[in-house]
């Protein structure tokens, strides 16, 4: 399906080829570096491949690359060791996805995109590094934190709501860039240790390494250039199309202005998240319908309908979408080409 239609023209777009200001690595060594303490001559492809990561759909974007890497590092937080063994067993078929989902119910792997990421792993016999932030790490809670939707919807003055959203957006976008930091430099101690567990990996002469994050971790591109001597990056088809909450997260690290318009549409992309749209519906067709149904929509209706909505219960503000879209003349689609029909309209 064509995009052309539905790509916001003032999304900020992904720069990788932008020189690092800074030229002094952050890192004490690079991957190889570190390989080459243990006599390990392996050469290292690092390939960062973003997409989207919430519904069983974006998963769909990261299988074939999933088929073709030796080493897979998944973008998934608080895990404990034993989590981490799980993973591996399914990757090398020791266990079935639904095995290890019945162990751990409750647990970030009922997440529907890390469930279907246990089923896509299932015996393809790929070395889990996993490198992100572990379950109880002090950064995890800072994140949880910033977030209050509550608080947000709570508030009747719309000016007032939107800012705290931006504020919420531009705050998280720092830990983020902290966590990418992280992750990196954890990175060349894990692929060591890996090395180390699995012998096969230095009979190779290259070893490609696949990194699955998220479509806003575009900025982990130039950490990875500190550690990496080739680092390619590969967007699933998906990124091109955004959430306004996320535009506030870009602009704000490429340091780019965050109009009062561009916070009134975030605000009604929150009020919108209430909408009752197909649970199978992938992200990237989710955020067409928002971003067009928003476009659908004036500021100072925006600002009208905050005032409708806030303090309201989920089940309450649904009726009152409802009520909307009815008089816009929006459907609520239930297909992809529901989707494709509204989008192309």
């Amino acid at each position: 399906m064509s995009n052309e239609k539905i790509i916001d023209t003032s999304a900020i777009p992904y720069d990788f080829s932008a020189e690092k200001e800074d030229k002094t690595s952050p890192y004490t060594k690079t991957i190889e570096q570190s390989l080459r303490e243990k006599g390990i001559t392996t050469k290292i492809d690092v390939s960062l491949f973003l997409g989207p990561h919430a519904s069983e759909d974006d998963m769909n974007n990261v299988e074939n690359n999933l088929d073709t890497c030796d080493i897979f590092v998944p973008e998934m937080v608080n895990l404990d060791d034993d989590m981490i063994v799980a993973l591996e067993d399914v990757s090398y078929g020791r266990k079935t996805a639904e095995q290890v989902l019945n162990e751990y119910k409750d647990s970030v792997f009922e997440f529907p995109f890390a469930s279907r990421l246990l089923c896509l792993l299932y015996n393809k016999k790929k070395v889990i590094a996993h490198v992100d932030l572990m379950a109880g790490d002090s950064l995890l809670q800072e994140m949880a934190e910033i977030f209050d939707h509550k608080k947000i919807m709570e508030r009747a003055d719309p000016k007032v709501a939107s800012d705290m959203l931006a504020d919420s957006m531009i705050k998280y976008a720092e830990t983020q860039k902290r966590r990418e930091a992280y992750i990196a430099g954890k990175l060349p101690e894990e692929v060591t240790r890996q090395f180390e567990r699995h012998p096969e990996l230095k009979q190779k002469e290259h070893v490609e390494i696949l990194m699955f994050m998220g479509s806003v971790h575009g900025t982990l591109r130039d950490d990875l250039s500190y550690i990496a001597d080739n680092v390619k990056t590969e967007l699933a088809d998906s990124t091109l199309v955004y959430g306004f909450a996320h535009e506030i997260y870009k602009r704000s690290q490429y340091g780019k202005n965050i109009s009062e318009s561009l916070k009134m549409n975030a605000l009604m992309e929150r009020v919108l998240s209430y909408c009752e749209l197909p649970s199978s519906a992938s992200s990237h067709d989710k955020w067409r319908f928002m971003r067009k149904a928003i476009f659908l929509f004036t500021e100072d209706e925006i600002k009208k309908v905050w005032k409708t909505t806030a303090g309201k219960t989920a089940k309450e503000i649904q009726i009152i979408i409802s009520d909307i879209f009815s008089k816009k003349n929006i459907p609520i689609p239930t297909t992809e080409e529901e989707f494709d029909i509204f989008i192309g309209g």
